[in-house]
């Protein structure tokens, strides 16, 4: 029997590090199990659920807060309890420090399951992730009794998928539930039962499971649609033998009791509009209109001088200036050299040089008389490249049905 104790609580165990209590940090050693590990892990995940709360609505910010609260509740608690031991192997504590770190532990776990499983559709599943937190924080309020010696007691449920669903998840299908806990099925039939707020009683006929430990029970797809959005009490009743020689009755052992919560599940009939947009550049190019002449002179008879200007061409928005060319003048003369133009996207600028003017010498006054004066006379021509984002639509209405879970 002490042997059957010790591999049902390994089993326990098995699971919180199978199905989720990988929220310790790395460097925090997983074995020996510590009340500090155990705190560590539920503070992550009150974190975690933190971050995901405002997404999930009024509602499912409700159910997030209470088991925040919870968590923080049981960790502080578990802290206060374990004092300066906090670091010390589990088994070493005290059995009240035990049993709050069991509570803790199978219920950071679970949650954290239910996370991880539900991370990548959480908006889709958010009613059946809600549903499972209820139970499990309500479980969690109720206490998970820890091993004791012949008290049989119920950890979790899961109902059968392929893969298996997470612990504590109630499909909106129903299927094949199993009930783990300790000596759950020994000598005789075990009773399992789901009562609503009203006291309806639902009675199920279980099977054994893989052990003693372990009962099995189809639940169906009727019985949770009759149930949506309620959160149910799952009754197990371990029977045993009573009296002497051949009179034999049987009696209950115990009465177990886990809380049952059903995920509200309606379904819609949504129409949706596809619309597929289609988006290309259309380049072109043209000239820009020919600016207006620019007349610049020199009337120094012994120095040439440099020229230019910068012309502001006409360039519309989403337009710029890819190539500018100099118009000579007809007025233009002794130029040295030629103009030259660069340009910015709506800016063309020329520059040049012309020579000194035509002058002529007085004699025996050495005074030079001007005949012609030296003039640079240009305009500016310039091409323009302008781009424009086209963008083209194809709409199509689907009408689809959707089961959403809220």
């Amino acid at each position: 029997m002490y042997m059957r104790k010790v591999r049902v609580l390994c089993l326990l165990f098995s699971f919180i590090f199978t199905a989720g209590f990988l929220l310790v940090p790395r460097g925090v050693t997983a074995n020996p199990l510590t009340a500090a590990a155990i705190i560590t892990a539920a503070r992550n995940l009150v974190q975690a659920l933190n971050n995901i709360g405002p997404s999930l609505g009024t509602n499912g910010q409700v159910v997030v807060n209470d088991a925040v609260q919870q968590l923080n509740t049981l960790a502080n608690k578990l802290e206060k309890i374990a004092g300066k031991n906090i670091k010390d192997p589990l088994e070493n504590l005290g059995l009240d420090a035990q049993n709050i770190a069991n509570t803790l532990m199978v219920t950071t776990s679970s949650i954290n399951s239910m996370l991880t499983v539900q991370r990548n559709c959480l908006a889709k599943d958010s009613g059946i992730f809600l549903a499972g937190v209820q139970t499990t924080i309500a479980n969690a309020k109720k206490g998970i009794p820890f091993v004791k010696s012949g008290t049989p007691f119920v950890s979790i449920f899961s109902f059968a998928g392929n893969p298996p669903h997470t612990p504590f998840i109630i499909p909106p299908d129903g299927g094949t539930m199993t009930i783990s806990g300790y000596a759950l099925r020994e000598k005789l039939p075990t009773q399992v039962s789901i009562v609503d707020s009203e006291s309806k009683k639902t009675v199920f006929t279980p099977i054994r499971g893989s052990s003693n430990d372990e009962v099995s029970l189809s639940v169906s797809k009727k019985f949770i649609q009759e149930n949506t959005g309620k959160c149910l009490t799952l009754g197990v009743e371990p029977m045993e033998k009573q009296g002497f020689l051949f009179s034999h009755g049987k009696t209950t052992i115990t009465q177990l009791n886990i809380p049952f919560c059903v995920p509200q599940d309606f379904a819609v009939q949504l129409r949706l509009t596809g619309t597929i947009a289609f988006s290309c550049t259309n380049v072109t190019t043209s000239p820009v209109p020919v600016t207006g002449y620019v007349t610049q002179i020199n009337d120094d008879c012994d120095h040439t001088t440099t020229v230019g200007y910068t012309f502001a061409m006409s360039v519309p928005q989403g337009c710029r200036i890819i190539e500018a060319t100099a118009m000579r003048g007809n007025n233009t003369r002794n130029e040295i050299g030629a103009t030259h133009a660069s340009f910015t996207d709506s800016n063309v600028t020329l520059t040049g040089q012309i020579g000194a003017a035509n002058c002529a010498g007085i004699p025996f006054t050495g005074i030079k008389k001007e005949n012609n004066h030296a003039v640079w006379q240009y305009a500016a021509s310039a091409i323009k490249q302008c781009s424009e984002q086209i963008i083209l639509t194809v709409k199509n209405p689907v009408m689809i049905c959707l089961r959403i879970r809220h």
